[in-house]
């Protein structure tokens, strides 16, 4: 979706974790097409804010917002209070996490997988003794 420009980066880690912070980002050739050709490749994007874990149990960013980054549009940035929780973590700078409340996009984990399974096995099933009983009232009846 966007390169990254890793040319300032510090790749020193403070406390297990290694913090690329405002990192500049262009929108890729690849990416364009997801914002429905609102950008076009090369378009400056909001500089990117990453924090990586490289030792167990080391306290990543918690990733709530704060007051704005100076300079930036007013969306909210990101903070670098530890959580403790183990892990990857990718913070952006500028917004946050999924939109205003911080809740991410819902992608259809949350559907009931076994029902929805079951109702087409039936279906299926349906649809297979339907023809079957069809065939046979024909085979029957043409005799």
């Amino acid at each position: 979706m966007a390169a990254l420009d890793l040319a300032k980066a510090s790749f020193t880690a403070v406390n297990g974790v290694v913090t690329l912070a405002e990192l500049p980002a262009t929108l890729t050739e690849q990416g364009a097409p997801a914002f429905g050709g609102f950008y076009q490749a090369g378009a400056e994007l909001d500089p990117v804010t990453i924090a990586l874990a490289f030792e167990k149990g080391a306290a990543l960013p918690s990733g709530t917002p704060t007051a704005p980054v100076t300079g930036r549009p007013t969306s909210p940035a990101t903070t670098a209070a530890p959580t403790g929780q183990p892990g990857p973590v990718l913070t952006v700078s500028g917004s946050t996490t999924g939109g205003a409340d911080g809740v991410l996009a819902s992608t259809g984990t949350d559907t009931p997988f076994v029902p929805l399974v079951a109702t087409a096995a039936g279906l299926l099933l349906l649809g297979g003794g339907t023809t079957a009983l069809l065939r046979r009232r024909r085979t029957t009846g043409d005799s």
